[in-house]
This record gives structure tokens, C-alpha cells and sequence, in this order.
């Protein structure tokens, strides 16, 4: 026995909600629209930024029953890659990639 959202799905009635921000504003939602209109011939650039700690371990590790599994971290130093990409019709414009170790300081 199929599900009642299957036999809809097969109807093609679908339920869709459409949802907005209680705190939206009419006035600014319409003057932002209008200046994104006037955006609208320029080319579309994408800025994309992301970090990562180049340093891993694991937090787990498996082990036979009955057995510890020691290890050793590093509490003061880790390496910390940061890159910087944009893109602009299709091909990337610039690439920067920062990448060094720093101390925690307390």
C-alpha cells in the first residue's frame, strides 16, 4: 500500500509552504530588489574563503577489548592553511594561499 505522500506525488499534488523572516521589512525588501535590477548587466564575481588546520589527528583509534591506545598531541603549535579564491565568468581571477604555523598564546 503505497504512502500518502506517494499517492499525491502520482496526483501531482504537492504540498510546498513558502516561508519568510517575521523581521523583513516590505520597504527594504523592495529597494534592495531594485538596486540588485540595477546590478543586473555587470558580470558576477565569486568570492570564496576557507581555512583549515593542517593539523589532524584522530580522536579515536580502535583497539583489541582490554587494550589502551595511547598517543601524543601537540598543545602548543599547529599550521593553518588559508585560501582565498575568486572567480569570474567560469575562470578563477586570483588564487592566494597563506599558510603558517602560529603559537597559542595565552
Amino acid at each position: 500500500m503505497p504512502s500518502v505522500w506517494a499517492v499525491l506525488k502520482q496526483i501531482k499534488v504537492i504540498l510546498k509552504k513558502t516561508t519568510s523572516f517575521r523581521e523583513q521589512k516590505p520597504e527594504k525588501v523592495s529597494e534592495f530588489l531594485d538596486i540588485l535590477d540595477n546590478l543586473k548587466d555587470l558580470p558576477v564575481l565569486y568570492i570564496d574563503e576557507t581555512g583549515i588546520n593542517r593539523y589532524l589527528y584522530r580522536p579515536y583509534a580502535g583497539a583489541p577489548r582490554g587494550e589502551k591506545v595511547y598517543d601524543k598531541i601537540s598543545g602548543r603549535r599547529f599550521e593553518r592553511t588559508n585560501e582565498v579564491e575568486q572567480k569570474l565568468n567560469g575562470s578563477f581571477l586570483i588564487r592566494y594561499i597563506d599558510s603558517q604555523i602560529r603559537e597559542w598564546t595565552e
